[in-house]
């Protein structure tokens, strides 16, 4: 008896998934009832387990002479202390709620945090304030805690009180809830919002709701250029010297130098040519796209090799990307791993780096840190990519979006072509097998393309930007607030 239940649970499994990767053959109701009355039976069956790691990564053994190529720290320019003059009465330096509606680890809170962490060096002293739902065992709070930093879980019934009590100068936004920024407006507080990506505004009713959200707030900085033309373009009544372009710098405490032969050892590595990419298993990734278009690259040559890392975010997702996967000839060539334990010894191990999303959080933190690692890029075209990779290939290649232009995508777009053929497959092929052709010359350039890297996405400069930007706005309050 048991062994026919899971064989109906087994023919249920694979029929909801051929439904998944057929989706287009049924009409919108069909496709309804696999989703609301299936999904939520089979998902808790299916595992979403990962290949495993061989073991602990190698512990970091610096060397004399060893270092990140970053800029020593600095302390904040002429123009930041003469902004710092007491922007509201009695306060001798000006306080920044970082405002966040999660701590999980994805892109847009890890550049939220990094910032909390450095900005008191650049004159501002910080408080971190989550307005999402309940704490997780993977929030990084006790870390934070450790660095000094405050962190306040603030919810819609007593953030006006808070508010009024503590008297913030100014508000960092990173994906603030509604409610958060009216109470702000309301307490005369200046808010600076960061626009991480514009996947927020893909339903088609967030547009409008967005423009009369923007009205209540002091500036925004975007962390790239495409990202904020997309913005002022939908919401034309903005101020546009209000929006001001920070691309993201590298976060160097996540970062770090480790040797590549420990590091390939580690992985069981001798002389295969190894593709690393670090993302998550959904949608947003496309892992699938990029798995189905590996097996052309591994058709080429032999000894190359795919590594994924991330979490199982989506787990019916997983389960298509490692079906396709196991029923591939080249199988033992793509490695399917969780979060890796530590990012620095797999990008020391890897020879290149790929990612094949949809769409980014606006400027690509995980193809950033592989630049600052030296690996050359192989990026489809996701906000930030080109200002990240430049046109003349010296970090690599930038290719086509998935699905064509990357400025115009909204969830369904995606959810339709996610298990079809598409459009830049041939370029993210043909852009791999050149990386491959090319090892050589990409492995006598790795300690020149991190040193350039490290410049480019120069972590101090980034914080005295925003520093500016910040302290620029708490001044210009306070300089209202004392005017008859």
């Amino acid at each position: 008896m048991r062994a026919v239940s899971e064989r109906i649970r087994e023919l249920a499994l694979n029929t909801y998934l051929w439904g998944q990767r057929s989706r287009w053959l049924f009409p919108k109701p069909v496709r309804r009832l696999l989703r609301d009355k299936l999904a939520g039976t089979i998902a808790p069956r299916v595992s979403g387990r990962t290949d495993e790691w061989p073991h602990a990564p190698p512990p970091c053994k610096r060397e004399e002479g060893d270092r990140v190529p970053c800029e020593a720290p600095i302390s904040p320019s002429e123009n930041v202390r003469a902004m710092c003059d007491h922007p509201l009465p009695g306060r001798p330096r000006p306080r920044c709620v970082v405002v966040v509606g999660t701590l999980e680890l994805g892109g847009s809170e890890i550049v939220a945090l990094f910032l909390a962490r450095g900005l008191p060096a650049h004159g501002l002293d910080t408080i971190v304030v989550h307005t999402g739902v309940a704490r997780s065992e993977k929030r990084p709070a006790a870390s934070l805690r450790v660095d000094g930093l405050e962190i306040v879980d603030l919810s819609q019934r007593d953030v006006s009180q808070w508010l009024e009590i503590n008297c913030p100068d100014v508000i960092s936004m990173h994906s603030a809830p509604g409610w958060f920024v009216s109470a702000a407006a309301h307490a005369g507080i200046p808010t600076i919002e960061t626009l991480h990506g514009a996947h927020s505004f893909f339903d088609e009713d967030s547009w409008p709701k967005e423009r009369l959200r923007g009205q209540q707030i002091s500036g925004f900085v975007a962390v790239s250029e495409q990202l904020r033309r997309q913005y002022l373009r939908a919401n034309p009544q903005y101020p546009p010297d209000r929006v001001v372009t920070i691309p993201n710098g590298v976060d160097d405490r996540h970062i770090g130098h480790r040797h590549r032969a420990i590091s390939r050892e580690w992985l069981g590595l001798r002389d295969e040519f190894l593709f690393v990419s670090t993302a998550r298993y959904a949608l947003q990734k496309n892992t699938f796209g990029l798995v189905t278009a590996f097996v052309d690259v591994a058709r080429a040559f032999p000894n190359v090799h795919l590594l994924l890392a991330g979490d199982v975010a989506d787990r019916m997702y997983f389960e298509q990307v490692r079906r396709l996967r196991d029923g591939l000839p080249c199988a033992g060539q793509i490695h399917l791993h969780g979060p890796c334990p530590d990012v620095s010894t797999l990008l020391a191990a890897a020879d290149a780096f790929v990612l094949d999303a949809y769409f980014e959080a606006g400027f690509p933190l995980a193809a950033m840190e592989a630049l600052c690692a030296g690996l050359p890029v192989v990026i489809s075209e996701v906000a930030g990519a080109r200002e990240q990779m430049g046109e003349d290939g010296r970090y690599g290649f930038v290719v086509g979006n998935p699905l064509g232009d990357p400025e115009t995508m909204d969830w369904h777009s995606m959810g339709h072509e996610r298990f079809r053929p598409q459009v830049n497959r041939m370029a993210l092929v043909e852009a791999m097998r050149k990386i491959v052709a090319g090892r050589d010359h990409w492995k006598s350039r790795r300690e020149e393309l991190q040193i350039e890297a490290w410049q480019q996405f120069s972590p101090q400069r980034w914080l005295e930007r925003y520093a500016e930007v910040l302290t620029r706005a708490a001044a210009q309050q306070h300089r209202a607030v004392m005017s008859p």
